[in-house]
């Protein structure tokens, strides 16, 4: 049984609200009797305001319902699991404004598009959603759209989460590089995510008794991510401040941690052919395009430390 106090509330600051199982204790303080903690609970409107904050009423009106059904549907059973899942929606979505891929046209990704909260693509991934809920969502316009509204456009992002990427293992483990990765492929958006984890902390986990020494910092080699050759690679390609893959804060030395940590990926499996395209690269192209970053950001690097320790030395003589 959770007990949650209001502090000194005042009348007049609760009228108007539908007061259910709030009593007025001893001192003067409103508390709440609850039978579920705070994981168990369904998000409440006002929560899920205080993280999506750019979304509207209405916007959150409309997904609140589907959102909470994903919870219980994917296992999304904490305060962590729920933070992670709802970083990734708004990020997808917008801030729940957008259930269609903006600016995707009727003929990408095979035909079929981004669509739902999380923005679920590809024919394949329609299919086995279609196949989970048992309903036609692939064979007309119509019924590929069905996913732009609720309850699919929750739904899916809800199967998407829990039983095809199966993410709630990376969610406990507060894994949220390993969560982006698997969520976009790459690191579109890093930052956008991470400021809606950071949001949902402060309003979800702060007051969570049941998990403890969370934190959101967050390094490439603590995470699941650090041990996958493509993720490695788009570590160091959204990092580097040379090129142009947005979302990241550009960075040389993640970059460089990144290549290196592809180049001992590689070669620890014996450096075999590559040949699938990855983010745009060529497979035979990727291990010299690798090489070459490398060797031109530690150059780089190089220069600024020797520049550096230049302008210390005339500053000292002039001292």
């Amino acid at each position: 049984m959770n007990i949650n106090y209001f502090g000194d509330t005042e009348e007049g600051e609760i009228r108007g609200e539908k007061i259910t199982n709030r009593w007025l204790d001893v001192d003067g303080s409103w508390f709440e009797v609850n039978n579920l903690d705070c994981c168990q609970r369904d998000i409440t409107k006002e929560q899920l305001k205080k993280i999506a904050t750019y979304s509207t009423d209405s916007n959150i009106d409309e997904h609140l319902n589907g959102i909470n059904q994903a919870f219980k549907d994917n296992k999304i059973n904490s305060c962590l699991r729920k933070i992670h899942f709802l970083a990734q929606l708004i990020h997808e979505s917008g801030s729940f404004q957008y259930t269609e891929e903006i600016g995707a046209s009727e003929t990408d990704y095979g035909g079929f598009k981004g669509r739902g909260l999380i923005q679920l693509t590809f024919k394949s991934n329609y299919k086995e959603y279609g196949e989970f809920v048992n309903e036609d969502v692939t064979s007309s316009q119509k019924n590929k759209e069905k996913l732009e509204t609720d309850p699919h456009a929750a739904k899916s992002g809800g199967w998407y989460w829990g039983q095809k990427a199966k993410l709630n293992d990376e969610a406990d483990e507060n894994d949220f590089i390993k969560i982006t990765y698997s969520v976009n492929g790459g690191y579109n958006g890093y930052n956008d995510r991470l400021k809606w984890v950071k949001k949902g902390f402060k309003e979800l986990f702060d007051n969570c008794s049941n998990d403890s020494g969370k934190n959101f910092t967050y390094n490439f080699s603590d995470s699941k991510a650090y041990n996958i050759k493509k993720a490695s690679f788009g570590w160091g390609l959204w990092h580097d401040p040379d090129l142009n893959k947005s979302g990241c804060t550009k960075s040389k030395t993640k970059a460089i941690e990144g290549y290196e940590r592809f180049i001992s990926l590689h070669d620890g499996e014996g450096a075999p052919s590559l040949t699938k395209k990855w983010y745009g690269y060529k497979g035979s192209d990727i291990r010299s395009t690798v090489e070459a970053r490398l060797a031109d950001l530690k150059e780089e690097s190089q220069e600024n430390n020797d520049s550096l320790e230049n302008s210390n030395s005339i500053n000292n003589n002039r001292s």
